[in-house]
């Protein structure tokens, strides 16, 4: 019974530390981006600075909007692979682990079916037993018969 618990647990909290993971490593790269992007304002601020003439400054916001939108395109990339490899190994995860429980929980049911299967076999012996001592009292020499299962009066 144990394990079914156990395996029933592992359900939930096997995903939640794929997520966790992910997410852990989601806000990495954000900030990563982040720095890479308050140095890349900064460096372009320093071009503007020393432009000649307003065509250089726009071309080092030019360059600055490219390059950032090139990083965030690649990390926003690379995130969402991430995010769709770990749903994939998170449903895989939870298919095998609801495969586990549904195998415990049988084994379990089947353990109490065995165990009604023999209560209703010691049952029906005391019937029988009690039958017996009692027709023995009586002087009846004949024990009555049992009755059939699911057909008693």
């Amino acid at each position: 019974m144990a394990s079914f618990a156990e395996n029933g647990r592992d359900v939930f909290s096997s995903p939640a530390d794929s997520y966790v993971r992910y997410a852990f490593a989601a806000q990495q790269e954000f900030f990563e981006l982040g720095m890479s992007l308050l140095t890349r304002q900064l460096h372009t601020g320093q071009r503007i600075i020393g432009a000649r003439d307003l065509g250089e400054a726009f071309a080092a916001c030019s360059d600055l909007l490219k390059a950032s939108a090139e990083d965030f395109s690649s990390t926003a990339t690379r995130l969402l692979d991430r995010a769709s490899d770990t749903g994939r190994a998170v449903v895989e995860e939870t298919a095998e682990s609801v495969r586990d429980v549904a195998v415990a929980a049988s084994e379990v049911v089947q353990k109490v079916d065995e165990v009604v299967e023999k209560s209703e076999q010691v049952v029906r012996a005391s019937v029988r037993r009690r039958r017996r001592s009692q027709a023995a009292v009586s002087g009846d020499e004949t024990p009555p018969t049992p009755a059939t299962p699911g057909k008693e009066h």
